[in-house]
C-alpha cells in the first residue's frame, strides 16, 4: 500500500528520512477496523518520530508510518473521522485524563497509509454536510 513514512531517525534533519512509497497491507485484528485513509495530517509528532524523539520507554520501531489525523472510508463506505488518542485497554471515560494514554504511533503501526486499522471506538461517523 502507498505510504508516508520514516526510515530513520535523523535528528539534525529530519525530512531527509521522509520515504514516499509502498508498505505492507496492514492486518485488522478483531475489535479493529479497517479504514480506506482519504484525508490525512502531519503534525509535531511526526516532528519527534522522525527526530528519532520519543516519551516511550521503547526506542521508535522504524521505518514508522507518518500521521496521526485523518478521515477516511471503513470497508462499507460509512465516511469517518479518526480520533488519534488511545487509551489503556482498563481505562473507561475520556482518554485525555489516562495517565497512559497515548497516540496511535507509540503503540501500533496504524498511522497514514491509503489504508489502515484503528479501534473501533477510535472512528466517528463524518458529518455528511463536508465532502469527504
Amino acid at each position: 500500500m502507498f505510504a508516508v513514512y520514516a526510515k530513520e531517525a535523523n535528528f539534525n534533519n529530519p525530512l531527509a528520512s521522509v520515504v514516499i512509497g509502498e508498505r505492507p497491507e496492514p492486518v485488522v485484528p478483531e475489535g479493529w477496523v479497517r479504514v480506506r485513509v482519504t484525508h490525512a495530517s502531519h503534525n509535531r509528532h511526526d516532528i519527534f518520530t522522525l527526530c528519532g524523539v520519543t516519551a516511550q520507554e521503547q526506542p521508535i520501531p522504524f521505518p514508522m508510518i507518518l500521521g496521526n489525523d485523518g478521515a477516511g472510508l471503513l470497508d462499507d463506505g460509512t465516511p469517518v473521522v479518526i480520533y488519534p488518542l488511545i487509551g489503556s485497554d482498563s481505562w473507561r471515560g475520556d482518554e485525555t485524563l489516562d495517565p497512559a494514554w497515548h497516540v496511535f504511533s507509540n503503540s501500533f503501526r496504524v498511522r497514514w497509509p491509503t489504508m489502515s486499522r484503528f479501534p473501533s471506538a477510535t472512528r466517528f461517523p463524518y458529518l455528511t454536510d463536508f465532502p469527504l
